[in-house]
């Protein structure tokens, strides 16, 4: 927090305005169930696998066991995809909405 206060003195020193605010959104809304796993999962198989070929690997060396696990288990229908990842759109859009009035 000291740093934050610091920030602020140095800002409003240089004539800006400062207000102390949250986003008016539930960060929640983006619980692993919801988004992560239908979404990030293949993403993330879909990432290895592109690298992989880039690079003309086999196997599964020089990637962490959980990105491993993650690329393995990449099984989604698509209709769950999209639906998850029209969620966490609405929850981008919610978020940038609650602090239009900021710069």
């Amino acid at each position: 927090m000291k740093a934050v206060r610091t920030l602020r003195g140095c800002l409003e020193s240089l004539g800006h305005h400062v207000e102390e605010a949250e986003p008016k959104v539930d960060g929640m809304q983006l619980a692993p169930k919801d988004f992560h796993n239908p979404v990030v999962r293949p993403m993330r198989s879909g990432t290895v696998s592109a690298i992989k070929r880039a690079d003309g690997l086999r196997g599964t060396h020089g990637f962490e066991l959980d990105t491993q696990a993650m690329a393995a288990s990449h099984a989604s229908r698509a209709s769950e995809y999209v639906e998850s990842y029209l969620h966490g759109a609405g929850y981008t859009h919610a978020l940038a909405n609650s602090t239009s009035d900021y710069d």
